[in-house]
């Protein structure tokens, strides 16, 4: 039987072609997040309102415009990349889940953190820009993956495109020990150490650029937020799950890392019966700007034209027979 590593063995032309894409993508604009480039706006949820940035050029040079949610907590400044691929031609949603700093929420024991939660945010939210009935490119990163995906398992959208990237389908912030600690310590002093906290649980990672992202995302994050968050999704699974989606889901990964194992998304998409896997393999540097290519790429094609033809290469065959483990 073939070993689980030789699928995500690319060939040098392919590897040289992933390099020309990035290359050609790699432009020299504004980050969306400048003044003048996007209006930034609330969008109203169960309990409170969800900050969203758009970007909305005079030209529209693409066929459907694009909806991005980010990984957990993340800090828009980390996301630049992901959209200087298509800035300028098409228009972009940036949509922050409630675990982020920007949420405006009650400030109440009942408000809720859920995965489930944000799902039906994201529903809230597609319905607000009146998507609803449109043809656009959903994308979901990490955390925002989750989100896509939870949403799909629960019928709260129904996307003409779902693409996520290196989705998370259970939870992998923080291990049982780091867990307690972010539990049992008061916020206003768990604020004070969440920085020697997080350099203690990614002592073992090897990956320079992800662990630098992750120390970002906690020096911005709401301590709060983040507490009740992870307190709330720490048994967050919906592997077994997945085979309830309907939708055709494109899973993409590229860079390998701690936090995003390439055969759990192979698997991941052979679970979703319309699931498609595709691997293409970058510098973890690289992580957001390949994200946003595949984004620019799906913008440029309506969805019943199926996958662009620059990504096609890169899919990798599912074999969804009974005796594959």
């Amino acid at each position: 039987m073939e070993q689980e590593n030789d699928r995500f063995l690319l060939s040098d032309e392919k590897l040289q072609t992933i390099q020309d894409l990035l290359k050609e993508n790699q432009r020299d604009v504004p980050a969306f997040t400048d003044e003048g480039i996007c209006e930034e706006f609330y969008v109203p949820v169960k309990d409170g309102e969800l900050r969203v940035f758009n970007h909305k050029p005079e030209k529209i040079e693409v066929k459907r415009p694009i909806l991005f949610l980010p990984g957990f907590t993340a800090n828009p400044l980390t996301w630049v990349d992901f959209h200087k691929t298509h800035q300028g031609f098409a228009e972009y949603f940036y949509i922050e889940s409630r675990e982020k700093n920007s949420s405006r929420l009650k400030k109440s024991k009942e408000t809720s953190f859920t995965v489930d939660q944000c799902a039906q945010d994201l529903r809230d939210v597609i319905k607000y820009l009146g998507f609803a009935n449109r043809d656009y490119v959903l994308h979901g990163s990490s955390y925002g993956g989750a989100i896509v995906l939870q949403s799909l398992i629960r019928r709260y959208i129904n996307p003409p495109t779902a693409i996520v990237f290196d989705p998370i389908a259970l939870w992998v912030y923080g291990g049982p020990i780091i867990h307690a600690i972010i539990q049992i310590i008061p916020p206003n002093i768990l604020g004070k150490l969440r920085l020697l906290i997080t350099r203690i649980a990614l002592r073992s990672m090897k990956n320079k650029e992800q662990k630098k992202r992750m120390i970002e995302f906690i020096k911005g994050g709401d301590i709060i937020k983040f507490q009740r968050s992870t307190k709330q999704n720490r048994k967050f699974n919906i592997i077994d799950k997945l085979q309830r989606i309907d939708n055709e889901v494109f899973v993409f990964t590229g860079p390998l890392d701690k936090y995003h194992p390439r055969m759990a998304y192979y698997s991941y998409a052979k679970e979703i019966p319309k699931g498609r896997f595709f691997f293409m393999e970058t510098e973890e540097k690289q992580r957001q700007l390949l994200a946003g290519l595949i984004a620019t790429a799906f913008s440029k094609v309506s969805s019943d034209e199926g996958v662009p033809q620059i990504l096609l290469p890169f899919e990798i065959s599912i074999d969804r027979s009974k005796g594959e483990k």
